[in-house]
This record gives C-alpha cells, sequence and structure tokens, in this order.
C-alpha cells in the first residue's frame, strides 16, 4: 500500500505549503480591514467565554471493531459476515468523513460570520481543501474497486482515514490563527444550526447502518443482533460516566471473575436483565449529551444563566438515573454470588468507582508497617492482628455509609462544578452555593472518629515506637486544634476540609486541591 507514502503524500504537501501562503494572505487582509481580537457583549470585553463541547456528537456509535462484538454474539455464515463487514466500514468512513466537514463548516462559519465578508486568500484554502478531498476520494474509491480482501479494504480505509484527518488538521490550524472573534452571538447561532444538523445526519447514519444489517439476518438472529447492539452501547460507558458507579460496565467485571460453570450459566438470564435495563438509560444519557451541544451554543448565545443551569441539573439528573441503576445491578450480583467470589466483585467496583473511600487509607498503612517492624514482641503482634481485624470489620459500614452519602450528594456537587466551569461564559452569573448533607457530615465524622480509636490503640500497643510509623505525626482533623496552630487557624482549616473532602478520608487528594484552586480563582475573579 502506497496511499501515504507516494504521490498522495506529495499532494497533501503541497496543499499544506499553498494553505500556509493563503494564510498569510488573508491575515493580512484582516490587518487592513482593522479587525480587533476581543470578544464583545453588550458593548462590554469578555475573554472568559468558553468553546462548546462537540466530542460527545461526534465521537462514533459504532466503529470498526464493533464487528468482533458483532460476530461474538450473532452466529452470522460466511455471506452476512461479509455484507455486515462492508456496512459497518462504509458506515465508519462516511461518519468519519462527516466529522470532518462538521469541524470545517464550524470554523469556515467562525471566518464567514465574526470576520464578515469571508477573504479571498480564506476562499483559495476552503476551495484547496475541498478539492484535495475530493481527489482523495476518488483515489480511494479506485484503490478499493481493485481490493482483493477484506484485509485490503480496511487497511485502505484506514490510510484514507488518517489522510483526511491530517488534511483537515492542516487546514484547521492554517484557519484558526487568523480568526479573531467580534460577533459571537451569531457565531454561536449558526454553530447551533451546523449541530443539529449533523445530528440529524448522524441518526440517519446509524439508522442506514442498524436497518441495512438486519435486512440480511434471519428472524432467529434477532435477539442476538440486539444483544450485540446493547453490548456496543455500553463500550463508552468507562469514558462517558462522571458519577462514581457510572461508568463500569458490570458485566465486564462478573466475566472477570473466576466463577465455576454452574454459576456462570446461572448468571446468563440476569446478565441479560441488565444489558436490556442499563441500556434504556445508556441511550437516554446519549440522546441528552448530543442535544445538549447545540443547546449550549444557543444558550451561551442568549446569555441566559438560568437556562445553562437548568441544562446543567438537567444532566446531572440524568447521570445519576443512569448510575443508580447500576449500582442497583451491583447489589443484585453482590447477593445472589458466592460469599468470597461476592467479595472480590464488591471490592473491584468500589475501588474502581468510589476508590477515595475504600482504598486503604493512613490508618490502614499504619497498621502494615506495624506489623513489619522488627524486634515486637509476640503478645504485641498478636495484639495488632485483632486489633487491624476489629478495627476493618467495624470500619465497613462506616465506609459503607460515606459512600451512601457520597452517591446522594455527588449529582448536586457535580452540578456545582460544572456551574463553576461556564459562569464566566454569563455575564453577572453567580453560582450556586454548595450545601453539605447532614447525613454526609456526620457519616463522614464518624469514620473519621473511628479510625482516630483505632490509631489510639495502635499507639497504646506500640508505645514510643508508634511515632516512627508513616502517618503518626499527622494529627486527624476534628480532634480538637493542634499543637502550634491558632483556633482559628483550625477553625479556618475545618471550613476547607468540610468543604472539598468530597469523600471523607481526612486529606485533599489532587482532585480535591484542584477543585479547591479553581472555586478561589473563580471568587477573586480570575482567568
Amino acid at each position: 500500500m502506497l496511499y501515504l507514502c507516494t504521490g498522495n503524500i506529495l499532494r497533501w504537501g503541497g496543499v499544506a505549503a499553498f494553505l500556509a501562503v493563503l494564510l498569510l494572505v488573508s491575515q493580512a487582509e484582516a490587518q487592513g480591514r482593522g479587525r480587533g481580537g476581543e470578544r464583545r457583549e453588550g458593548g462590554q470585553v469578555t475573554n472568559q467565554l468558553r468553546s462548546v463541547p462537540i466530542d460527545a456528537i461526534t465521537s462514533p456509535l459504532f466503529i470498526e471493531s464493533d464487528l468482533g462484538v458483532i460476530r461474538d454474539r450473532v452466529d452470522l455464515d460466511e455471506g452476512q459476515g461479509l455484507i455486515i463487514e462492508t456496512l459497518l466500514a462504509d458506515h465508519v468512513e462516511a461518519f468519519n468523513e462527516g466529522v470532518q466537514v462538521l469541524r470545517v463548516q464550524i470554523q469556515e462559519a467562525r471566518m464567514r460570520i465574526l470576520e464578515g465578508e469571508e477573504p479571498e486568500g480564506a476562499r483559495q484554502q476552503r476551495e484547496a481543501y475541498e478539492s484535495q478531498m475530493q481527489d482523495m476520494r476518488e483515489d480511494m474509491t479506485e484503490r478499493l474497486r481493485d481490493a482483493e480482501t477484506s484485509e485490503d479494504r480496511l487497511l485502505i480505509r484506514g490510510e484514507f482515514a488518517d489522510a483526511m484527518r491530517e488534511l483537515t488538521r492542516v487546514y484547521r490550524s492554517t484557519t484558526e490563527e487568523g480568526v479573531e472573534v467580534l460577533d459571537w452571538g451569531a457565531f454561536l447561532s449558526q454553530q447551533s444550526q451546523l449541530l443539529r444538523t449533523w445530528l440529524e445526519t448522524r441518526r440517519a447514519l446509524e439508522e442506514e447502518f442498524s436497518s441495512s444489517s438486519t435486512l440480511v439476518l434471519e428472524e432467529s438472529q434477532f435477539d442476538s443482533w440486539n444483544a450485540a447492539m446493547q453490548a456496543v452501547r455500553r463500550r463508552d460507558m468507562p469514558g462517558t460516566g462522571v458519577l462514581g458507579g457510572e461508568s463500569i460496565d458490570l458485566s465486564i467485571v462478573l466475566e472477570g471473575l473466576e466463577l465455576d460453570s454452574e454459576t456462570r450459566q446461572a448468571l446468563v438470564p440476569m446478565l441479560e436483565q441488565y444489558a436490556a435495563s442499563i441500556d434504556g438509560h445508556i441511550q437516554a444519557r446519549t440522546s441528552f449529551l448530543h442535544e445538549a451541544s447545540p443547546a449550549i451554543s444557543d444558550t451561551i448565545g442568549e446569555g441566559s444563566w438560568n437556562r445553562m443551569r437548568a441544562i446543567i441539573q438537567q444532566e446531572a439528573e440524568v447521570r445519576a438515573g443512569l448510575r443508580d441503576e447500576n449500582l442497583s445491578w451491583f447489589d443484585s450480583f453482590s447477593l445472589v454470588l458466592p460469599d468470597d467470589t461476592s467479595r472480590l466483585f464488591q471490592e473491584r467496583v468500589r475501588l474502581s468507582q468510589f476508590g477515595n473511600i475504600w482504598r486503604p487509607g493512613r490508618l490502614e498503612r499504619m497498621l502494615e508497617s506495624a506489623l513489619q517492624m522488627e524486634g515486637l514482641e509476640e503478645d504485641q503482634v498478636a495484639a495488632i492482628r485483632s486489633m487491624e481485624e476489629s478495627c476493618i470489620a467495624n470500619l465497613m459500614p462506616l465506609k459503607s455509609r460515606v459512600e451512601a452519602a457520597y452517591r446522594f450528594e455527588s449529582p448536586s456537587q457535580w452540578a456545582i462544578d460544572q456551574q463553576q466551569k461556564w459562569v464566566g461564559s454569563f455575564n453577572g452569573a453567580v453560582v450556586d452555593p454548595r450545601i453539605e448533607g447532614e447525613a454526609g457530615r456526620e457519616a463522614r465524622d464518624g469514620l473519621a472518629k473511628s479510625e482516630q480509636a483505632c490509631m489510639k490503640s495502635l499507639e497504646d500497643i506500640l508505645g514510643d515506637r508508634y511515632s516512627s510509623l508513616p502517618g503518626a505525626r499527622n494529627t486527624p482533623r476534628r480532634d480538637g486544634p493542634s499543637s502550634g496552630r491558632s483556633s482559628e487557624s483550625q477553625r479556618r482549616r475545618d471550613e476547607l476540609y468540610k468543604r472539598f473532602d468530597r469523600n471523607g478520608d481526612g486529606r485533599l487528594d489532587a482532585d480535591e486541591r484542584d477543585q479547591m484552586r479553581r472555586e478561589f480563582q473563580q471568587e477573586r475573579g480570575r482567568p
């Protein structure tokens, strides 16, 4: 295959150079018109407007590797497999090309609407890009006709997709530098229309692939096809979820457990029910995220902070619905699995989704270090092991309470985080206050006090050697003012922990510190 190695790459390089030259022309034209680089709203300059995220609406539902998912679940004959492979490859090609066109259209809208009449240099850039894209399509079509195997066709399409992405990248890089925003509202309105048009195109492409594929299936294969589509939609759960419990496919966790054949077979009906139940929530989330992109574009253009807050709240509710359904099934699977397997299943899910609560903390690390100390008496080792067993047993229900509180609080906390990100795009907007739930505070306090009691017991066992343990010198919070710290300083410190220590582990991790910095910057009016 010489697609990227000979004539096309040479033509590519020539067009890239041509686009770069045209950039200088368009920039000179813009400077000649005296355009400024500031964005204006109502006569006031603002530099905090955020770009509307389009990742969700441009992320594909179907990718070429989904052919393996389909083959694993649907017993296809050779002819069916070849047809669906071709349909899938055509869909992926059309989808990727549509995304590239959308990105270029948005960039062109910036040039035309925000800069006024399209400069001659920009027009020549666009025409050169469109001409090169057409040449690439024709070259790919000719090579596909000559290809002898499906592997050859797959490679050709992959090379075309790579070349198309690179050409688009070059085009966008040569145009973005010359764009200076003036009429932001007009651009947002045009962008919203482009996104809605693409959303209609996307739905049509997905429907075309699905309906065309089912036409070659026997009626007896429909249930298996539906199961394959559910698996495809679950594929992106880890990458799309933001709430604890929203971003894990429980069927994959169960698949990774060492289960005997009888248990695995007994789980089949539950797994089928889980797949069908969670699929409705996944589709609801996907549909919302797709519709949200043009809606946010409109909302920023209107300057409606109340509408933006409503969109954020609706997204939090949709995500929480999926999260709650997933965790409900987590509880159900935990009940039916054998005891040892159930504990392993719960551990893997909790560490993945609520790691800040369930992963070993300071107490566990201190106990581990204590047992590794040299020169301990046998009765000390026995006392530490006994204390470890009782402490861990006592902490489990307390951590469960903290997790339950976190589940309850996290959607509203996430919504506040989103408001913090968007507030700079709306004049006079104010972020809703954070409200800590009483149940959450009590759960975190109870866990902290229990850990402190265990540490005190460990100190009683080790005596002076306790101070050599990692973390022993750090006085736990909520245990009264520490030495050398004024009561006012301690009060401010406790308030910071109450506000930002979301998981209640008594310390601020990297994410919590980042959130604290962002909020303080927003409160002080810094970008």
